[in-house]
């Protein structure tokens, strides 16, 4: 519907005529005056970028890796600053235990490093990643219209509140659980550690979603990063570690000011 021109736009495989627009007019009981033809060509194709495509901004969700055009380590949560206005962006820890100093590409692009800032243990699974630039920090997450637009307090979740995850598997929403979940939870570098005050949702995620973005994507609330999941008792539980946690442990800011 072309409502500025007042028109119906239909379009076509072949060639404009009068006995299209005869036909259409008589099968639809409409006006020929105000039906506009248009050819679309068969062959013509679009495409939207990847989350493994190379990006400008690091949107939340997006896929990283360790090498350049690599099929992914783990997901993006958010971007973030330190106290000296330092960038990085935020993952989970798991996805580069004890790896400081490690490259970090997103698509074919070098976008900085592993740093000291990480959390593998008690509420939060986190590693914040060294940007090379400010100017690709982001507060939007792929595929979705609305930028963060606040930071949740822990303690303000409610049970049953809407928690959506953004990951390399795509974006998934469902309800938060738990608030307290407290587990061993067995890693091939650190062992078994112990967690507790994680997040349990039923959002649909698999693997590669670790690092992720948890928020509410009806009101642009960002709510943590993405872990993983158990099951018990035949059902398959996500979990997800608090932003509040996350700037505790980490020391930083989350990135919600931007536009991009």
């Amino acid at each position: 519907m072309d409502f500025i021109n007042q028109k119906i736009t239909v379009g076509i495989r072949d060639h404009i005529s009068e006995s299209a627009l005869d036909i259409i007019s008589s099968v639809s009981d409409v006006d020929a005056s105000i039906i506009n033809l248009e050819v679309v060509d068969p062959t013509y194709k679009t495409s939207e970028d990847a989350r493994t495509d190379t990006h400008t901004y690091m949107l939340g969700g997006l896929v990283i890796d360790d090498k350049a055009g690599g099929g992914g380590n783990c997901s993006i949560g958010f971007s973030a600053i330190d106290s000296s206005s330092n960038p990085y962006i935020v993952t989970a820890e798991h996805c580069w235990p004890k790896a400081s100093g490690t490259g970090v590409y997103q698509g074919n692009n070098y976008i900085g490093y592993t740093s000291s800032k990480v959390n593998y243990g008690n509420e939060a699974d986190a590693a914040a990643i060294r940007l090379d630039s400010s100017n690709s920090m982001s507060s939007k997450v792929y595929a979705e219209s609305i930028k963060f637009s606040s930071v949740q307090v822990a303690g303000n979740d409610v049970l049953g509140e809407r928690v959506c995850k953004s990951g390399m598997w795509g974006n998934s929403c469902g309800t938060l659980l738990s608030k307290n979940n407290s587990r061993y939870w067995t890693n091939p570098v650190y062992g078994t550690v112990w967690f507790s005050s994680m997040r349990v949702a039923n959002y649909i995620s698999d693997g590669g979603d670790s690092g992720g973005t948890i928020w509410n994507n009806n009101n642009g609330e960002l709510k943590g990063v993405h872990k993983g999941v158990y099951t018990e008792n035949g059902t398959t539980y996500r979990v997800y570690s608090h932003v509040t946690h996350i700037q505790n442990r980490l020391g930083i800011t989350p990135v919600t000011w931007l536009n991009n």
